[in-house]
C-alpha cells in the first residue's frame, strides 16, 4: 500500500472519529438538556398538582363550613317555624276568648241598663211603695254588676293587649323566617358551587396524574 492511499485512510479514519466525538458530545450535551428539562417540567407538574391538592382541601374545609351554616339555619328554621305555629295558636286561642269577653261584656251592659231602667222606674212611680231592704239590695245588685262589668272591661283591655303583642311577635317571626329562609338559598346556591368546584379541580388533578404517568 503506497503512501497516497495510507495517507487517505489516516484522513478518513480522523475524519469519522471526529465525527463520532463531536457526535457523542452533542448527544451527551443533548441528553443533559433533555433530563433537565424533565427535571424541571417534573418539578412544575408537582408545584401545580400541590397548589390543586391544597386549593381542594381548602374548598373541602370551605364546604364543610357551609354545610355546618345550612344545617344550622335549618334547625333555626324549623323552631322559628314551631314558634309561629304555637303564636298563630295563641293567638286563635287569645281571639276567642276576647270574643266571648266581648259577648259577656255586652250581655252585662245591657243588663245594667235594663237594671238602670227598672231603677228609674221605681223612683219615678209614687204609687209604688218600698222598704230600705229593697232599696239596699237594688243597690247591692247594681254595685255587683258594675263591679262586675269593670272587671271584665279591664280584662278584655289586657286581652287585647296580649293579641297586640302575639300579633307583633307572629310578625317577627314570619320577617326572621324570611330572611332565614333567603340565607338558606343562598347557602344552598354557594354549596353547589363549591362543590362543582371540588369536582372539577379533582378531576383536573386525576387528569394530570394520568396524562404523567404515560410518560414515567
Amino acid at each position: 500500500m503506497d503512501d497516497t492511499l495510507k495517507t487517505v485512510i489516516y484522513s478518513i479514519i480522523g475524519i469519522v472519529l471526529g465525527l463520532a466525538v463531536i457526535s457523542a458530545g452533542w448527544l451527551i450535551r443533548e441528553n443533559r438538556r433533555l433530563y433537565s428539562k424533565y427535571l424541571q417540567e417534573k418539578y412544575l407538574w408537582y408545584e401545580k398538582n400541590r397548589d390543586l391538592e391544597f386549593k381542594i382541601d381548602q374548598l373541602q374545609a370551605d364546604l364543610n363550613e357551609f354545610r355546618k351554616k345550612f344545617q344550622k339555619t335549618q334547625i333555626y328554621i324549623t323552631r322559628l317555624e314551631e314558634e309561629k305555629k304555637e303564636a298563630e295558636e295563641r293567638l286563635q286561642q287569645l281571639a276567642e276568648e276576647n270574643q266571648k269577653l266581648r259577648e259577656k261584656v255586652t250581655r252585662l251592659v245591657k243588663e245594667n241598663n235594663e237594671f238602670q231602667s227598672k231603677l228609674n222606674k221605681y223612683k219615678s212611680s209614687p204609687q209604688v211603695t218600698v222598704g230600705d231592704e229593697f232599696w239596699s239590695n237594688i243597690l247591692r245588685d247594681k254595685a255587683n254588676l258594675e263591679l262586675q262589668l269593670n272587671s271584665l272591661q279591664r280584662l278584655l283591655e289586657k286581652k287585647d293587649k296580649q293579641i297586640q303583642d302575639v300579633e307583633q311577635s307572629k310578625q317577627q317571626l314570619q320577617a326572621r323566617l324570611q330572611r332565614l329562609s333567603h340565607e338558606k338559598q343562598q347557602l344552598e346556591a354557594k354549596l353547589a358551587e363549591v362543590k362543582k368546584l371540588v369536582s372539577d379541580l379533582s378531576s383536573s388533578l386525576q387528569q394530570e396524574k394520568q396524562e404523567k404517568l404515560k410518560y414515567v
